[in-house]
């Protein structure tokens, strides 16, 4: 059975929803190969952009799902003489819009034997790298594009120079597909930005420091001033300081992204932000 490959394609560079697709070897070549425009392009913003990543909502990092292609984005003027270190893998290759004779610019697509999901990809991204170095041993792929598990990228496109004749596409046949391996790449510990509050015996003291740091504590002060509760945030709590109903603050502070202190939304009229107890 030929294998699918899941992807997102994007109307323009402004459009975060991404719409997603899945299509055989041959139709992902065949969309990648072909100019996205019939036409010369005068602006490369006006193009039309894919990802190798599925998202679970919006394109972001934090709705990375999984990613079915490896790319890599050569920009520094290699030439040519990569294609000989991927002989061996099914890939694609085009050049990028703003390729010249002075600097040749690439992106090489290769499709992966099994996609790699997001939370691996640091991992991932990182043996990719190593496997660069090691087949082709020359020129520098853009990192901050091969280690964006959110990345997405113009289609391929035929721009409104007089060097267009430059511009080029292949599709080449290996042996099998790329099996990216990062086994040997240990995993990273993420440590949570505050310890969760653990409750002690019945009868012991609490100190004031983990009390301020218990979500069902934070809870009763949301409760006690009126807060509207919207996931992991209390917001719509009067100001002391303007008087607005647009303070906010995160119940349970030991999740990603939570607001510690509460502040006031007003930032740029009003830049108050205080202790919990301010509040009472």
């Amino acid at each position: 059975m030929e294998p699918k490959y899941k992807i997102s394609l994007f109307d323009s560079h402004y459009v975060r929803e991404p719409q997603q697709v899945e299509v055989s070897l041959r139709n992902l070549a065949k969309a990648l190969m072909m100019p996205s425009k019939p036409f010369p392009v005068r602006e490369k913003k006006s193009l039309p952009l894919w990802s190798p990543t599925i998202f679970a909502g919006n394109r972001s990092g934090a709705n990375a799902i999984e990613i079915s292609c490896l790319v890599f984005d050569l920009d520094d003027g290699t030439d040519w003489g990569w294609r000989l270190g991927w002989d061996e893998y099914h890939y694609i290759a085009h050049t990028s819009f703003s390729h010249s004779e002075e600097v040749h610019k690439w992106r090489i697509i290769l499709p992966l034997e099994e996609p790699v999901i997001a939370t691996d990809w640091k991992r991932a991204s990182q043996a990719a790298k190593e496997l660069w170095d090691k087949v082709v041993g020359e020129g520098e792929p853009d990192s901050s594009a091969l280690t964006d598990c959110a990345r997405m990228y113009y289609r391929f496109a035929t721009p409104a120079r007089g060097d267009n004749h430059l511009q080029a596409a292949k599709a080449h046949k290996g042996s099998g597909f790329l099996r990216l391996d990062y086994s040997h790449i240990p995993k990273e510990e993420k440590k949570p930005r505050y310890h969760r509050w653990v409750s002690r015996k019945p009868g012991s003291k609490v100190g004031i420091e983990a009390l301020f740091h218990n979500p069902e504590f934070r809870m009763g002060i949301a409760s006690k001033v009126g807060a509207s509760i919207n996931g992991n945030v209390a917001r719509d709590i009067l100001c002391p300081q303007c008087g607005k109903r647009e303070v906010y603050f995160s119940i349970d502070p030991s999740l990603p992204h939570a607001v510690l202190w509460p502040h006031c939304n007003r930032a740029n009229k009003c830049q108050w932000w205080g202790r919990l107890e301010d509040l009472i």
